[in-house]
């Protein structure tokens, strides 16, 4: 099996950054963040205010806002999905683009939140 990351982390958090970081320089995804139900930030990367892009995908990934912040997004497409993980439901909220498809995210990411 040929193994394709360059960078290891013991620190679910560091890891999780460095994933998304490769994941959306393969989509072209300006900024991506992994939040909780509440909003509140596990892992970002890419630039803009992670924190406040966790707790506004939270709210419009679970549909309950139907305005964009311009002070967030400026003028990119803001993307939020849901995804289970050992039962608890995260949100992946991107700017710009949303993930591809063929990244299968979720599974990466349990595989990573596991340890």
């Amino acid at each position: 099996m040929i193994e394709r990351r360059q960078r290891r982390s013991e620190q679910r958090q560091q890891a999780v950054s460095w994933y998304l970081a490769a994941a959306a320089a393969r989509s072209g995804i300006h900024s991506a963040v992994l939040g909780t139900e509440e909003g509140l930030l596990v892992a970002g990367t890419g630039g803009g205010d992670h924190e406040l892009l966790a707790a506004f995908g939270a709210l419009h990934g679970m549909g309950r806002c139907a305005d964009e912040l311009p002070e967030l997004t400026q003028g990119e497409c803001l993307h939020s999905v849901p995804v289970v993980i050992r039962g608890e439901v995260l949100f992946l909220a991107s700017l710009g683009n949303p993930f591809d498809p063929e990244e299968d995210v979720q599974r990466s990411l349990a595989r990573i939140l596991a340890h």
